[in-house]
């Protein structure tokens, strides 16, 4: 492959001057909308222009030419809205027709949904429950706002010293944000079920349990009460930091995504359920943890990749088609049926979630690669 200058890429870019192999490259990294075009500066627009390029050379490396620009079209991230990237899409000499994918309807992308079980056994549905206090129980009081519900150390309420648990669950389609009395921020993903006490004052760790799905924790400092979070396989020991946790029990793999701080994974043992003496890792900032069948492995990854579904993006990481299907499936509330098989097609890139779910079935059929029927809630894949 020729060399590839940025700043001769920008320019082309905003003249229109690229050629068809540029075209073809600088379409596959911008199917994927990051921030809009307009109002960036130029330092914002080299650096876009750069990060193509360095993506492209990396591409160059780990696959042949031929396979690399088959792929190019499920290039990750990218700079600039899918409206300016939709230009990219009306021509390309020699590229491959983009399948056709039909819609017999459309669905909206999930929102702020969840279920709170209390104590008691009570069910409350937080996509309609109204702002205010929701209960009180054991010295708390739980209130709900549009950022979320809340848990407040009060003075009222009976405080019995035995540790109650409440539940909160996500649907598909469902995210939630909760403050817990410490201080401590949880962002929780779609299908997640999450088990908490109502009170860290009956005990010297704060514990929560991620019995499945993702969550983001920006956790508060307290040396003396160091923080747990359990989940089926592993326990991530904290003081304060944050971190992301994804322990969906369809994935064989649950990983611990480090942004700030420092945390320890110690792996469960499966019979016992309790943390184990071995095998346990540490994990500096930037890194992500591995954990199938007890063993931990650690590796550098790009963190912001790993929060990106708080921050509002779904990042379909390139890998197969079925690992990308199922983060769709979750967000969107949809099932999915394969006429393919999803596992030998490598697909992958970044979206707002914001985006219907046509919109995101449509970026990805301009791969070439498969297309999709949708039925009311029944996506079919077809390659």
């Amino acid at each position: 492959m020729k060399d590839l200058n940025p700043n001769s890429l920008l320019q082309k870019l905003q003249s229109g001057q690229l050629n068809p192999e540029e075209h073809a490259m600088v379409e596959g990294y911008f199917i994927y909308d990051k921030e809009p075009l307009v109002g960036l500066s130029e330092e914002e627009l080299s650096l876009g222009a750069r990060e193509i390029v360095e993506h492209v050379k990396d591409k160059a490396l780990r696959k042949s030419p031929t396979r690399l620009w088959a792929k190019l079209a499920i290039a990750a991230s990218a700079l600039i809205t899918i409206g300016i990237a939709a230009y990219f899409f009306e021509y390309t000499p020699g590229r491959k027709n983009e399948a056709i994918t039909v819609f017999q309807n459309d669905v909206n992308p999930g929102g702020n949904h969840a279920t709170l079980t209390l104590a008691n056994g009570k069910k409350i549905n937080l996509s309609n429950a109204k702002n205010g206090i929701l209960a009180r129980e054991d010295g708390i009081e739980i209130t709900k706002s549009a950022n979320g519900i809340n848990y407040k150390i009060t003075n009222t309420g009976s405080k019995s010293g035995n540790i109650e648990y409440n539940t909160i669950e996500t649907p598909r389609g469902g995210q939630f944000h909760i403050d817990l009395p410490d201080g401590t921020q949880v962002e929780l993903n779609a299908a997640t079920l999450l088990k908490l006490p109502t009170t860290f004052a009956y005990s010297n760790v704060r514990k929560v349990e991620i019995l499945s799905g993702e969550a983001y924790f920006e956790v508060t400092k307290d040396a003396k009460h160091p923080f747990i979070v359990k989940t089926k396989t592993q326990e991530i020991q904290v003081l304060g930091t944050h971190f992301n946790v994804s322990a969906y029990s369809d994935e064989p793999l649950t990983k611990t995504t480090l942004l700030e701080g420092s945390v320890r994974v110690v792996p469960v043992s499966p019979i016992a359920g309790v943390a184990a003496k071995t095998g346990a890792q540490i994990l500096s900032p930037g890194q992500q943890s591995l954990n199938g069948d007890g063993l931990i492995t650690v590796s550098n990854v790009n963190v912001q990749n790993a929060v990106a579904w708080k921050n509002g993006y779904m990042v379909l990481s390139e890998g197969s088609l079925r690992d990308v299907m199922t983060v769709i499936s979750r967000w969107y509330d949809v099932d999915v049926v394969y006429e393919c098989n999803p596992d030998l097609i490598e697909i992958g890139g970044r979206i707002r979630r914001s985006a219907k779910l046509s919109r995101v079935l449509k970026l990805l059929g301009k791969t070439g690669s498969v297309h999709f029927k949708v039925e009311g809630r029944r996506v079919t894949v077809i390659e």
